[in-house]
């Protein structure tokens, strides 16, 4: 699980409408909710991926591993933000639940 605390935007902005934070406003604030966190794991992936050379620069699009931000529902948690990994060479895919960090392998 996230060393971030999931907090719902109703709590942490009352009489506001569903906001998103940036990935740095996320960090300053400390807490956030599915969306927040969503961006963050994938931001990281997408680094992690460029440093690794597994993301490969924009003239070679149909290649490598692509990282995407997907909401969807699951049960029993309901909606969320989730994040997709797909490796375009092999089709393999991951989908991370970063509430509770676990992955999906869908081969």
């Amino acid at each position: 699980m996230s060393l971030i605390p999931y907090v719902d935007d109703s709590q942490l902005f009352q009489d506001m409408p569903d906001l998103t934070c940036l990935s740095q406003e996320f960090l300053d604030l400390g807490m956030g909710d599915s969306e927040e966190h969503a961006m963050l794991l994938c931001n990281m992936f997408n680094y992690i991926d460029r440093q690794s050379g597994a993301q490969v620069v924009a003239a070679e699009k149909d290649a490598g591993i692509h990282s995407y931000i997907v909401y969807g529902q699951a049960v029993p948690a309901g909606e969320g933000w989730y994040v997709a990994r797909r490796d375009v060479d092999t089709n393999y895919v991951e989908l991370w639940d970063p509430r509770t960090a676990e992955c999906y392998v869908f081969a």
